[in-house]
């Protein structure tokens, strides 16, 4: 190491990757990957964020949570046997529903033997994503509108000029990307959530010389800009797609089921019937096949994802609203 023009001595490491690396993730990863095969429980590792997820039934919360525990322990056993050492400040326990009885879990600290309580947490990010303990979409929101407000605060602060197409590529380049980001994992459903959103294109297209005094249905028009809830639908879609047609690969829990055509009418993705659970029913897996059976044939046909963008705008925008049906058709304006 070097520091103030000093050397530090050479030393010999023993074990670990070197940080910024080119082969450091790749190496990692392959050193972790057996991981999965100590416990018993589902888990999902990425990188170096791993997590196990246990459901808790009704008759037996007693026995998972004690698989809980024991599959924690296996971890620890593990990080040890390997000489890792895990960071017990940062590994947390979210309790998902409202019966769940939120039991306390614990962990060893490697090398002392010391035992933590795990935290609770009630909101957690993941790849980018705010996860909550409700699974509804406050944090997320309220994360990126801040990011985006901030970003747009910077952007007027560093630019004078107002004109109304430079404006629109500074926000749809620096702004609306905090906005959409992920969008089909988290977008939201609740009207203060989709309004806390549009807030930040409201104050976005207000900007430039040429929109003062339009409203906002005025100057979205003259931007050629989309509401974002419009957006999202079309994101949705976008994803839909690109499963359906195999560029994407998802390991489905429950695969889609697709129903049989019939008279000249293609097959339609059999919605999940949800009761009682509203998260769920505005999950990604619900919504978007709710919006692709109301599509035309031909858009779904498309070849390419760049395809069926064309076609997806070309038909859809300015013919329907983008908000799906009770009966899975996009209403007609």
């Amino acid at each position: 190491m070097v520091l103030g023009g000093e050397c530090s001595e050479w030393e010999n490491v023993g074990s670990g990757v070197p940080q910024g690396s080119v082969l450091g993730p790749l190496l990692f990863v392959v050193f972790i990957n057996d991981l999965p095969e100590s416990i018993e429980l589902p888990s999902k590792l990425y990188a170096d964020d791993s997590k196990v997820m246990c459901e808790l039934r009704k008759s037996k919360f007693l026995d998972d949570a004690a698989r809980l525990q024991a599959d924690i322990d296996r971890i620890v056993g593990w990080c040890d046997q390997w000489l890792m050492k895990l960071n017990v400040g940062k590994c947390k326990v979210m309790h998902i529903g409202h019966k769940n009885p939120k039991f306390m879990y614990f962990m060893k600290e490697v090398g002392s033997g010391q035992l933590h309580a795990l935290e609770k947490t009630d909101l957690e990010r993941d790849l980018g994503v705010y996860i909550a303990s409700d699974l509804k979409s406050h944090g997320q929101v309220n994360q990126v509108v801040s990011k985006a407000n901030s970003m747009l605060g910077m952007l007027k602060r560093t630019f004078t000029y107002r004109g109304a197409d430079m404006w629109k590529r500074l926000y749809t380049t620096y702004v609306r990307p905090h906005l959409e980001f992920a969008v089909p994992a988290w977008n939201p459903h609740l009207k203060g959530d989709i309004a806390k959103l549009e807030s930040v294109q409201r104050r976005a297209t207000k900007i430039a010389h040429e929109m003062k005094g339009k409203s906002h249905k005025e100057r979205l028009s003259l931007l050629n800009l989309t509401t974002l809830e419009e957006r999202g639908v079309r994101g949705n879609s976008i994803q839909w797609f690109k499963l359906v047609k195999g560029f994407d690969k998802v390991n489905w829990v429950k695969e889609p089921s697709l129903g049989h055509p019939r008279a000249g009418v293609r097959g339609r993705y059999i919605l999940e019937n949800v009761r009682n659970c509203q998260q769920r029913e505005k999950f990604f897996i619900v919504r978007a096949p709710e919006t692709w059976n109301g599509l035309p044939d031909h858009v779904v046909e498309a070849d390419t994802v760049d395809s069926f963008k064309r076609m997806f705008d070309g038909s859809c925008r300015g013919c329907y609203s983008l908000t799906p049906s009770s009966h899975g058709a996009l209403h007609e304006t």
